[in-house]
């Protein structure tokens, strides 16, 4: 409950004349240590010298949150102790403290009753504003508000209910009048609780604040409209001006204009997407022209093939043939001129088989095993084939003649 180094630094001094009001009704000492304690019925308080006298209810936590944001004067002010503390540090100071005891005035200088300091420790009377950290232990244990104004009632488990809801439901059973907190706070200087809204007010403690909160601005709340039109997604692109600069941008009604990009948005993920679609499609691109470049070069080297043996065939359709090698190819192709007929009555030049299997089928005439002849046999067996065209021209040629 000590705040931060830079306020500990500026913690006022709390002044003599609150100061007097806040004693132990025990040992009517400075309540400047806890745990502090509610006393029944008397509404008095316990501090931290007299705890074992106390029953373990009614906690004054909220009191112990406002009081450790002040400093104050050691119990022997009054015999001159020039000593400033800070919460919970007076009891380990007075055990120790030379102005403390009857001997200690006579065993200090004679100069010391003329010369020591006799002010009288009033303090800065201000008004102080709450510590930041110390606003989760004063709120109401009802509506979780601030305990901003009079009257707060403590209950036996050390919390608070604050006026608003004391105002609309009553004094809460078994609660104390928590006195000594509002003779505090009233010193302090409180948030409006609309601060989450955006309210920047901060009032004394006390029925300011109260109507200040019945009347702020940010108290209105809007209900949300059931039916509504949908807005126009109109995309403005432009410059932004700003405090800082200008930027170049795209606004629209649906977005704030300089918040920040969401992860793995609507847009990143289209763009992620069509990114992967490209790379699919370019791969595609690149095998379909691979294919293509393969085609090619296959029926490049084909075409030259073929071109080859028509030079040749041409060459040899100039030399005449002779009667024996007549004879010969006739004897090697003499299966194409033999027809074979089926049973629809077609007639189908049928070509042996190099398969073993396919030829008992065909019975004891090896050729009679009928087979389609596929484009890689067809190209690997051109010869024979322009062999077979050349016959063929052969015979026309001496028909006609």
């Amino acid at each position: 409950m000590r705040g931060s180094d830079e306020q500990i630094m500026q913690k006022p001094v709390l002044p003599l004349s609150l100061l007097n009001d806040l004693r132990c009704v025990h040992c009517e000492k400075f309540v400047s240590c806890g745990p502090v304690y509610v006393v029944t019925p008397s509404k008095t308080i316990l501090c931290g010298r007299c705890r074992m006298f106390a029953k373990p209810v009614y906690r004054n936590v909220s009191y112990e949150a406002l009081a450790s944001m002040f400093q104050y004067n050691c119990n022997n002010w009054e015999v001159h102790c020039p000593k400033i503390l800070f919460w919970n540090e007076s009891r380990n100071h007075e055990d120790e403290c030379t102005y403390g005891t009857f001997c200690s005035r006579f065993w200090r200088h004679p100069c010391t009753c003329c010369r020591s300091r006799r002010d009288i420790p009033l303090g800065d009377i201000r008004l102080v504003p709450i510590f930041e950290p110390l606003l989760d232990y004063i709120r109401c244990v009802s509506c979780n508000y601030f305990l901003s104004c009079e009257p707060v009632y403590i209950l036996p488990n050390g919390k608070n209910v604050c006026h608003r809801c004391i105002h609309a439901n009553g004094f809460p059973p078994n609660g104390i009048h928590n006195v000594f907190y509002e003779t505090l706070a009233n010193i302090v200087i409180f948030p409006c609780i609309f601060r989450g809204r955006g309210c920047p007010t901060m009032l004394k403690f006390g029925k300011d604040l109260w109507e200040h909160e019945t009347q702020c601005s940010y108290n209105t709340s809007f209900a949300k409209a059931q039916k509504s039109q949908q807005q126009e997604r109109n995309k403005e692109r432009g410059v932004i001006q700003t405090h800082s600069g200008h930027h170049f941008g795209t606004l629209s009604p649906n977005n704030v204009p300089m918040a920040p990009p969401r992860k793995d948005s609507d847009f990143d993920l289209q763009k992620q997407l069509v990114k992967s679609i490209k790379k699919q499609q370019e791969r595609r691109h690149l095998r379909a022209e691979e294919i293509e470049s393969q085609f090619d070069r296959r029926s490049v080297d084909t075409d030259g093939s073929h071109k080859s043996i028509d030079d040749k065939g041409s060459s040899s359709r100039a030399s005449t043939l002779s009667r024996h090698e007549e004879e010969e190819i006739q004897k090697h192709f003499a299966f194409l001129d033999r027809p074979e007929s089926t049973d629809s009555g077609l007639s189908i030049y049928s070509i042996p088989s190099d398969d073993p299997k396919n030829r008992t089928l065909a019975g004891k005439n090896p050729y009679q095993f009928e087979r389609a002849i596929g484009r890689s046999e067809s190209i690997l067996s051109s010869r024979e084939l322009l062999a077979e065209l050349k016959v063929k021209q052969h015979r026309l040629r001496r028909t006609h003649l």
